[in-house]
Parts: structure tokens; C-alpha cells; sequence
């Protein structure tokens, strides 16, 4: 499952409510700075369609 963060206080270029969702760079700031921000789940690619 793929992730977003969001910021919950400023940290660095970050400001407080931003979304950061390029995969590689969520796995690197939630991994060094896991307190400075929120892991959401991504939305799917494609929504589900009905049947």
C-alpha cells in the first residue's frame, strides 16, 4: 500500500497541512523524521468501478 505524509508542524521547507506524495521522498522523510509528519494511505490509481 502507498503512502502520503502530511506536515504537522513546519519542518525545513515544509509547512504545517502540506502533502507530500512522490513516493520516494515520503519514504525517505518518514523514515528520518517520523515526528514532524502524519502517514495517510494514497488513493488507488483507479477508482473501483461498479459492476
Amino acid at each position: 500500500m502507498n503512502y502520503h505524509l502530511i506536515c504537522v508542524h513546519p519542518f525545513g521547507k515544509y509547512v504545517k497541512g502540506q502533502k507530500i506524495t512522490d513516493p520516494a521522498l515520503v519514504e525517505q522523510l518518514r523514515k528520518a523524521r517520523d515526528r514532524h509528519f502524519v502517514k495517510i494511505p494514497a488513493p488507488a490509481a483507479e477508482p473501483a468501478k461498479a459492476e
